[in-house]
């Protein structure tokens, strides 16, 4: 069902319960595929993240190397899915704890196996999106410090690094920063602008694909980010008001026509991800007596 422009959204909260945890909160949904199947992640009474997968209704522990928490015996491990397509490929980061050092790495889980992600000579290496080709973006950070957007894919069993670059970029957070790509290869993400009077750098929201690459901003927005998009070119993200970010609000845009996301209750929704059925998930922030708490969701247009 395609997505139309006068949809109203129903919003559920996800109870995320994983058998083994007892205390799971601060959860998000960071993306769901085709097939109703979401991924994300929550905090532990520990204050550690716990990946997960689900269906909707049942939630199980998704860890990047099964359950094995230790990689180069290095005692601890967490997951942080960001994608999931629709042959079930997962792709995201990982961090590495160790009395003496903290690293994260980026990879993409397919049928237990799981790849590593690292861009040539890069200090670090985020994924963002995958799509149903197994092409994913993100950024990567040089030995100048400066990030960069990028595009992996294997061709002919070949592993290929692609730099996507603004041009004119300058400063740390210069590059593009990519987060999400779909089935026609049309890319989502943000630039930065340092040149405003505000000592903070103003977001953009980028869109690349066969056309180029151009700025796409909420009309009126101090900022603006893009953070998913679907195969009709649904884009889902979210933009502030004030310059301070002090009202932000989340939002799917199709065809020019930008709806904005109100998760009942909360002071605001972030949107991360839109499928092709226009099923939206991400995470809403409650406040209560001075306390703030974080909860996931998916949304369904009523067409």
């Amino acid at each position: 069902s395609n997505l139309r422009a006068d949809t109203i959204y129903q919003f559920n909260l996800l109870d995320v319960r994983i058998s083994g945890i007892d205390i799971l909160s601060g959860c998000t949904a960071t993306d769901i595929n085709d097939r109703g199947i979401i991924v994300g992640v929550c905090n532990n009474a520990a204050g550690d993240e716990v990946a997960w997968r689900s269906d909707g209704r049942r939630f199980t522990e998704l860890g990047v190397t099964g359950d094995i928490r230790t990689i180069d015996d290095r005692p601890f491990l967490t997951t942080t899915p960001q994608a999931i397509n629709n042959n079930g490929v997962v792709a995201g980061w990982f961090s590495i704890h160790s009395p003496a050092s903290f690293q994260m790495l980026s990879f993409v889980r397919q049928d237990r196996v799981t790849r590593l992600i690292s861009f040539p000579g890069a200090t670090l290496t985020n994924i963002n999106g995958i799509n149903d080709s197994g092409q994913v973006v993100g950024q990567y950070r040089d030995a100048n410090k400066i990030y960069h957007g990028f595009r992996y894919e294997v061709i002919a069993g070949i592993p290929k690094y692609t730099a996507l670059e603004r041009p004119g970029a300058v400063g740390e957070l210069g590059g593009l920063w990519l987060s999400d790509i779909n089935n026609n290869g049309a890319t989502v993400g943000n630039v930065y602008d340092f040149t405003g009077a505000s000592a903070d750098p103003i977001a953009h929201g980028i869109v690349l694909d066969a056309n180029g690459l151009r700025e796409l901003d909420i009309a009126g927005a101090a900022n603006t980010w893009l953070f998913g998009i679907n195969d009709q070119g649904a884009i889902v993200g979210i933009f502030s008001e004030d310059l301070a970010q002090l009202k932000v609000h989340g939002f799917v845009l199709l065809n020019g026509i930008m709806t904005v996301l109100n998760v009942p209750g909360a002071v605001r929704a972030d949107p991360f991800s839109i499928n092709n059925a226009g099923q939206i998930v991400g995470s809403a922030l409650f406040e209560s007596g001075g306390q703030f708490e974080r909860k996931a969701f998916i949304a369904k247009g009523n067409q």
